[in-house]
């Protein structure tokens, strides 16, 4: 990244948006990315005639995951005319807002060349992250709903502990292809931070997801597993490693007793603790589903049907109403399986381009992907700020890889 600043001489708008991309993760204030999105585009709107940047417009429509995406996005939009509770569903709209700022200005500023720096940025911001959740959890400082024992900071432990999982595959993934070596330590202290940070917060299904996504890629690269075995060896160590802390801190009983909720809640009907909710949530969405089965019950309905069911099931739900707490859940709900697919298709394709036309990207993509779909079980990141956004801007950069330009092909190393 540095050499990169060092031998180009980087564009002003571009070293915004590296700046842009390490900061709005962060989720500082409730206004930061609103202001640094419209400074971002008004830029772009001022500077994109000289630039050329309106033209390169035109390469949105022959970059199908990216146009799917956008279809995608529109449907959700659509979808609030077959639904009776407006107000929920522009409210539930306002998660898109960004989106229609980043992708124009990404697409057409950004080019493949500079996906390496974006994705630096990226995971320097989940770093920077890491070390605050850090010096909560050794009691250096505290803030109001976070302490030692639970470090997460001000943003949800359910996003903090997807950040980290990202950033410790990610970290340890970029430091294997860097050359130059500061840059090359600083990711690998980014992702041991990360490890840690992730490892001593109470997102259980961040902590599966990460465990989940280690064991996928030891799939993918299995015919490599001889050659780097003592790099496979230290993986499989430190992964011990943080199931015995774990187990040392009391953190693995919550695993416990989470098992112990599903089996009281199914037994028992009634639903209790953390996991025993999102038990009855599936309930919730087998009785909701199939009721409107392909088009889905609309961006603002889907939470009265929520209700409904609570009333005609009482003294089952043993906790405060709550959302699907699972993303794939909540999308069926609300578009059906038609939006459904549209969701999913931009990401098949997306992931199959990459396989086939980029090696060095695809690992980065099936990361991210094995992460945000594994994390979905048990959340709804996708819906949430600031995870959203940071979804919204991986899948822009991943879509810039599959571009034909003229300059070539992405080189990490």
């Amino acid at each position: 990244m540095i050499v990169f600043f060092k031998d180009t001489k980087i564009e002003p708008i571009k070293l915004y948006i590296f700046i842009y991309i390490l900061v709005f993760p962060l989720d500082l204030t409730n206004w930061m990315m609103s202001v640094l999105s419209i400074v971002l585009f008004i830029w772009w709107l001022i500077i994109g005639k000289q630039e050329k940047y309106f033209i390169k417009l035109k390469d949105l429509f022959s970059n199908i995951p990216l146009v799917l995406f956008i279809l995608f996005i529109f449907y959700a939009y659509l979808s609030l005319l077959w639904s009776d509770d407006w107000s929920r569903g522009l409210r539930e709209l306002k998660h898109y807002k960004y989106y229609w700022i980043m992708i124009p200005v990404l697409l057409t500023v950004l080019d493949k060349k500079d996906i390496k720096c974006s994705f630096y940025a990226l995971i320097f911001s989940f770093g920077i992250y890491a070390v605050y959740s850090l010096c909560i959890f050794l009691g250096l400082f505290q803030i109001r709903d976070s302490d030692h024992l639970n470090p997460k900071g001000h943003i949800a432990y359910s996003v903090v502990t997807a950040y980290f999982a990202l950033s410790t595959i990610l970290g340890f993934y970029f430091y294997l292809k860097e050359d130059n070596k500061n840059i090359k330590y600083l990711l690998l202290f980014v992702s041991i931070i990360s490890f840690f940070a992730l490892i001593v917060n109470n997102g259980r299904v961040g902590q599966v997801s990460f465990i989940c996504t280690i064991f996928i890629l030891i799939i993918y690269y299995r015919q490599y597993l001889y050659q780097y075995k003592k790099l496979f060896i230290s993986l499989s160590l430190v992964i011990f490693l943080g199931i015995s802390f774990l187990y040392n801190t009391n953190k693995l009983d919550r695993y416990i007793k989470g098992f112990n909720e599903l089996v009281y809640s199914y037994e028992n009907k009634e639903f209790i603790g953390s996991w025993g909710p999102r038990l009855f949530m599936w309930y919730v969405a087998a009785e909701n589903i199939p009721k409107n089965l392909i088009f889905g019950a609309g961006v603002g309905d889907y939470y009265q049907d929520i209700r409904n069911y609570v009333k005609e099931n009482p003294n089952q739900l043993k906790h405060p109403m709550i959302g699907y707490h699972n993303q794939h859940l909540d999308y069926l709900t609300k578009f059906g399986i038609f939006g459904y697919i549209l969701f999913l298709s931009g990401i098949v394709i997306l992931l199959r381009e990459l396989y086939l036309n980029d090696k060095e990207i695809f690992p980065i993509a099936l990361i991210f992907f094995s992460i945000v779909f594994i994390n979905s079980m048990g959340n709804e990141n996708l819906t949430g700020k600031p995870f959203n956004t940071t979804y919204a801007l991986v899948f822009i950069l991943l879509s810039i890889a599959i571009m034909k330009n003229k300059k070539g092909d992405v080189k990490l190393n």
